[in-house]
């Protein structure tokens, strides 16, 4: 029993988190013409568990470098405060391969925070025009991008795994939830004979028309319904599903061209930008010879792609690709021709076994999973098991790699090694999946077998432990085919999703409120429909079965502070914790914790369990395990076991007044920690 205990503290070493890009930039001579200092953007991409942009300038910002191509990384989105990264640019030829006679520039390790960006020179025009590399008037970059990781933090000698991983944001799947279940709808639409339930504060938020309709000088107070002229019911339809679930629906085949344009009506219509920018990016796969007039056509009418623009040449250079236009029409394709060709996101992860000695002495079919992490745009985990699976695999070792979490299902290829004691594969102990393979998630992928008596005989065993290596690549389909040597860049840059903006300008504005929260004497303007999508315990209490639609213009709110109250609401709306001054974060973090699991907010509880694993110290130990065992909190509690097992911290701790009252309240506790000590 004792080894199980040891050999659980097998960790997770994700020092470093790896992806990599290509850039392809076309019609090169024409962006030669660019001032010094200008440059084009790439569309957003994801490498090494983050999304980034590429700025690429033909010319030097510094006048005495205006004859060097230079290029910029740039960090869009992130769920960190920051991210430390450098990244590596190489000089690709035709078929893709490096090219070994140009050194590839490596920058520092950089800073990021969202919005920043740090770069370098690549190399100089002429000796790129002289390489023999620019084909058809375009050249590709590659960037290697590593990211450093700094999960661990309190434990001391080697790497720990996270007790809690908090799941990216849930507010979109929340707010679709309120729509699939048409729970507190406060008006009906009336379109093209059919009526669509709504809430007035979820059209409100999205949508700038709405909100003057319904919220503005425009607004009927006693309105309960609202008709909408010169759209089809099926379009509305889908058009309200955005809305809600800021993603388009199914579309059979057949229709998607159709609908995606009457769409991009809808949304220009209601001011819906993001909406129209997925329209727009759907309707460049659909531009054919046969098409191409009506899109075009469509894009001048609303206003959007005006002629002449940067976004009308997508259309003429479809029409090019498709062989149908006039060499008069060609030689209007402007020098913006910058394009990424995203096919592939790969990262790696390493694993590291400590105590491999005792993990023999387990019963086969034993298994450990390590702590989750990020790679290729993809949450995973590993199995490993030390013992084999049964009797007859008791002389083999086995990993599994699981796919976490995904928003869909994704097509991907595995490479698993073992390392030897500097960090290499074994080319002996290499598993490659040997076919591109279709997984979604919790699906177990076997990633390398080793035979013990060969791992023994390796040479890669050093102070009881080893490590293994998976390097993950997800392909993308993102660039469909056209009918074309080269492949078509991407012209339309779709932003992530922005719902979580529009509820906490809602917050802010306090436009439409419809209850009012009393919490310690102060008053909390809100929205029905908002508080019963974020919250199963609000969504009971104001549209649930025993009150039935309440109609309370108020509600009385105990045992919480206001200062916390206002911190959760600000959660409930932005699905973001608000600014909390370094001292109070603490105390911040357990008041929520615990309205958190008052209000069934699962994601902020886990977020507040997180942070709170950065407070363990000998003074707060005791108070931060009471509140983990009164809440359920698994891995703060695990936190916290960890740092009183460790050393001569439980000696030290029983002397402080938190451990007094952890006695006192959590007596099951004291038994826990005593039969770990008896382990």
């Amino acid at each position: 029993m004792a080894a199980v205990a040891e050999i659980s503290a097998s960790t997770i070493s994700m020092e470093e988190v790896v992806g990599s890009h290509v850039l392809r930039i076309e019609q090169y001579s024409t962006t030669k013409n660019l001032p010094w200092g200008n440059f084009f953007r790439s569309s957003t991409f994801a490498a090494a568990g983050h999304r980034w942009s590429i700025k690429y300038s033909p010319s030097f910002k510094e006048y005495d470098n205006a004859d060097w191509i230079w290029v910029h990384l740039q960090l869009e989105q992130t769920f960190a405060q920051e991210v430390k990264a450098q990244f590596t640019t190489t000089l690709l030829d035709a078929q893709g391969n490096l090219v070994t006679a140009y050194v590839p520039r490596t920058t520092a390790m950089f800073t990021f925070v969202k919005g920043s960006s740090n770069g370098h020179t690549v190399i100089r025009r002429k000796d790129l025009e002289k390489s023999g590399y620019v084909v058809n008037d375009s050249f590709r970059i590659r960037f290697d991008i590593t990211v450093f990781k700094e999960a661990n933090r309190f434990e001391s000698g080697s790497a720990r795994k996270p007790f809690v991983v908090v799941p990216p944001s849930d507010m979109a799947r929340h707010i679709a939830d309120l729509h699939s279940g048409k729970e507190g709808t406060d008006i009906d639409l009336e379109v093209d004979g059919q009526t669509f339930p709504a809430h007035r504060s979820i059209l409100a938020a999205r949508s700038p028309i709405f909100h003057a309709q319904l919220l503005g000088p425009m607004k009927k107070d006693d309105a309960v319904c609202m008709w909408i002229e010169d759209i089809e019911a099926r379009v509305f339809k889908a058009f309200l599903y955005f809305v809600y679930h800021d993603t388009l629906p199914e579309i059979d085949e057949g229709e998607a061209m159709v609908i995606t344009q009457h769409l991009l009506e809808a949304a220009d219509r209601y001011g819906m930008e993001r909406l129209k920018l997925v329209c727009e990016d759907k309707l460049c796969d659909y531009v054919d010879a046969s098409s191409v007039g009506t899109i075009l056509a469509l894009a001048e009418q609303h206003e959007y792609i005006p002629v002449g623009s940067r976004f009308s040449q997508i259309y003429i250079r479809c029409l090019q690709l498709q062989k149908s236009v006039d060499s008069s029409m060609s030689s209007s394709v402007g020098g913006s021709a910058s394009t990424i060709s995203s096919k592939e996101v790969s990262g790696w992860h390493v694993l590291t076994i400590e105590q491999y000695t005792r993990s023999k002495n387990l019963r086969y079919g034993t298994c450990f999973r390590s702590s989750t992490f990020a790679a290729a745009g993809n949450l995973w985990s590993i199995k490993y098991y030390p013992n084999g699976f049964d009797y007859n695999s008791t002389d083999w070792i086995y990993f599994y790699l699981h796919l976490e979490q995904t928003p869909q299902v994704i097509k991907a290829q595995f490479t698993t090694s073992l390392l030897d004691l500097k960090g290499n594969p074994m080319p002996t102990h290499k598993h490659r999946s040997s076919c591109i393979l279709t997984i979604c998630k919790d699906t177990p992928i076997t990633s390398l077998s080793i035979k013990k008596k060969e791992l023994e005989q390796s040479g890669c065993l050093s102070n009881d432990s080893f490590k293994i290596r998976c390097d993950i690549t997800v392909l993308k389909e993102t660039n469909k085919v056209y009918p074309a040597a080269t492949a078509v860049k991407s012209f339309v840059v779709v932003p992530p999703s922005n719902i979580d903006q529009h509820l906490g300008h809602l917050l802010t504005s306090k436009e439409g409120v419809d209850i009012t929260l009393e919490v310690d004497g102060e008053a909390f303007p809100a929205h029905r429909s908002i508080l019963a999508a974020r919250s199963p315990v609000f969504k009971a209490q104001l549209f649930g079965p025993v009150t039935g639609q309440n109609t309370a213009v108020c509600m009385w709110i105990e045992d919480i502070e206001a200062g916390v109250f206002k911190a959760f609401l600000h959660f409930v709306y932005n699905d973001s914790l608000p600014e909390v001054e370094e001292g109070e974060t603490m105390i911040m973090a357990q008041r929520l914790l615990v309205a958190a699991d008052r209000y069934g907010m699962d994601r902020l509880k886990l977020i507040c369990e997180d942070k709170l694993c950065n407070y363990i110290d000998m003074s707060s130990v005791g108070a931060i395990l009471v509140l983990a065992e009164q809440h359920c909190c698994g891995g703060l509690k695990q936190a916290c076991l960890k740092f009183l097992l460790s050393g001569s911290n439980l000696k030290e701790a029983i002397a402080t007044d938190g451990f007094h009252h952890l006695s006192k309240n959590c007596p099951s506790v004291l038994m826990e920690l005593l039969e770990k000590l008896a382990l």
